[in-house]
Order: C-alpha cells, then structure tokens, then sequence
C-alpha cells in the first residue's frame, strides 16, 4: 500500500490551481470543541449504519447462489469493515490477500462518503482518480508480489493477467483525466 501510494503521488499532478479560500482561525472554548468533534463523529457514524442498513437490504435482493468472492467484493467495496469480515469466506489465501489489498486501496463507497461529506467537498477534485489508480496499483503489485508469498497457490495467475491489464489501461486513463482537470482551471474546484 505504500508503494502503491507512492506511485499514485508521482502520477497525480503536482499542483491544482483552487480557490484560494482564507484561513479564519476560530476560538473555540473547550466545551465548543467537544461539541463539534462529537458532531463529526456522529456523522461519520451515521454514514456506517446507514451503510449497514443498506446492505441488510441488499442482501436480500442478492442470489443465494452467488460466488462468495463477488458477494465479498460487493460488501467490501460498499464498506470496507464488513468486506474485510467477509475475507474469512474464501478458501484461498492468495484470493484473500488480492481482495483484501483492493479492498484496503479502495476504502468503500461508505469512507468515500465519509472523506467528502467531513471536507464539505473541498480539494478533492483529484480524490476519486487517486484512488482508482491506487486501487489498480495495489491489485497489480498484489498479483505481482503473490507468487513469493504463497508460491503453493494453484490457481492460474494468468487468468488475472487480463485484469492485471484493464487495471493498467484504467490507471492510465485516470492519469490523462487528472491532467486534462488540472490543465482547465475551471474544473478545479469540486
């Protein structure tokens, strides 16, 4: 994740023109700082059980019969904790090793929608490509680094060779995308 990270960093641009937006340094008393961080805290929570509400429901439109790594992938990209919970599922450590790291790249929708609603949508114009890069980085360098970890695995590498490869293609075009946003400084601002 770190490397994955690192790479994202080097490939989004180095600078995005914004709104310069003053800083106003605020005084809060005590008792108003704690009421505004149990505020935030109650509204990153409420975006977890709104989440888990939702895919109760969403369970029950689901095919019984569906392969638990697509049923893992849809819970855990919806909500990381529930997907990570759901890991234990699968038979496969390599399979466990690849979906957690995408997993853990990704972050869910729900800490998406964590991240904007906290920042009232603020200077994350380059938020959503960056973490679709460094979704496919972490896949990519997962499938690339599993061989060495659970070198016993039987199943065929390459058929991920075809994901490995719309991964790349999906890295570079976030990559043009971030560069055509920054070069037209009207789509800076989000």
């Amino acid at each position: 994740h770190i490397v994955s990270a690192l790479i994202t960093g080097s490939l989004l641009p180095r600078s995005l023109e914004e709104k310069n937006v003053p800083f106003e340094r605020k005084g809060y008393s005590l008792a108003q700082s704690v009421r505004k961080s149990i505020s935030v805290c109650a509204y990153v929570c409420a975006w977890v059980i709104l989440f888990k509400i939702g895919m109760a429901y969403l369970e029950k439109f689901l095919p019984k019969s569906m392969d638990p790594i697509y049923y893992t992938l849809i819970m855990g990209l919806l909500e990381l904790s529930n997907g990570c919970i759901l890991l234990q599922s699968l038979d496969s450590e390599f399979l466990r090793f690849v979906i957690s790291s995408v997993l853990l790249a990704f972050g869910g929708v729900c800490v998406i929608l964590q991240t904007t609603s906290v920042t009232n949508h603020t200077g994350l114009g380059l938020y959503l490509p960056g973490k679709g890069i460094q979704t496919c980085l972490s896949f990519i360098l997962s499938v690339l680094i599993s061989p060495f970890l659970f070198p016993q695995t039987d199943l065929a590498i390459s058929m991920y060779c075809a994901m490995t490869i719309l991964c790349i293609g999906v890295i570079i075009l976030l990559h043009i995308y971030c560069k055509k946003r920054c070069g037209n400084p009207e789509n800076n601002h989000v």
